[in-house]
């Protein structure tokens, strides 16, 4: 379980230091990117792991890695749960002037945050990398993603299909990057270096992220339990 003490190692330190420094450089070529233009790059993200055919082998080979869940479930995770994410933020403005408050004088004009540290668990590793990848991407920010160990290779794999698909789009797949090693010292490295973290794990993982000294926004296992009378 990470804590906020764990001590990440040297060369741990390094390899996320070049993580971080190669997402910026990406950051930086779409920061100026228009509203359509990010628009057509998470269109891209979506489809490269949803399309039919794609989504059953991811599917099936998060089935065989994490050995949790069932293929049903995953498959309606990757092909369903990704498009209804997309469909979901795609009218929403996240460029230029977003609201107006003529009475006030008040404009609101959203910015990129920079590059986003995000932790996906091994209960969800096809959806979760795809939906967080697409909200950072949407604000026109980079994104490093740090795996759970027991979902790693899956999560390469769909890392690599978004990334193919940002290079297509004419796009740095920089935006996206992973680890292919995961480990605790270097999660919570991430969590010290990025700019901004979404947590999605257990509770020693998001209460480590809420702990990190950087803004984080964390879910743990579970649903709230809502009583409506």
């Amino acid at each position: 379980m990470a804590t906020p003490e764990t001590v990440a190692l040297p060369e741990e330190v390094a390899e996320i230091g070049m993580l971080i420094e190669r997402a910026r450089v990406a950051q930086a070529a779409i920061a100026d990117y228009t509203q359509e233009q990010v628009d057509e790059l998470i269109r891209a993200m979506v489809w490269s792991c949803a399309q039919p055919g794609v989504a059953e082998e991811l599917a099936q080979q998060t089935l065989d890695e994490t050995q949790l869940g069932d293929y049903n479930g995953k498959f309606a995770k990757i092909s369903v749960k990704t498009r209804a994410a997309l469909m979901d933020i795609l009218p929403d403005k996240s460029v230029g002037v977003i609201e107006e408050d003529l009475e006030r004088n008040i404009v609101k004009i959203c910015k990129p945050v920079g590059v986003i540290g995000a932790l996906s668990p091994s209960t969800n590793p096809e959806a979760t990398p795809v939906i967080k990848s697409i909200n950072a991407v949407k604000g026109r920010n980079a994104i490093i993603i740090a795996p759970h160990p027991r979902a790693k290779f899956i999560n390469m794999t769909i890392v690599e299909k978004m990334r193919g698909a940002l290079e297509k789009m004419g796009a740095p797949s920089d935006l996206i990057q992973t680890m292919a090693q995961p480990t605790i010292g270097k999660t919570e490295e991430l969590m010290k270096q990025c700019d901004f973290i979404l947590a999605t794990g257990g509770p020693g993982m998001v209460k480590a992220a809420y702990s990190s000294g950087t803004p984080a926004l964390g879910v743990g296992a579970g649903n709230a339990v809502i009583t409506v009378d």
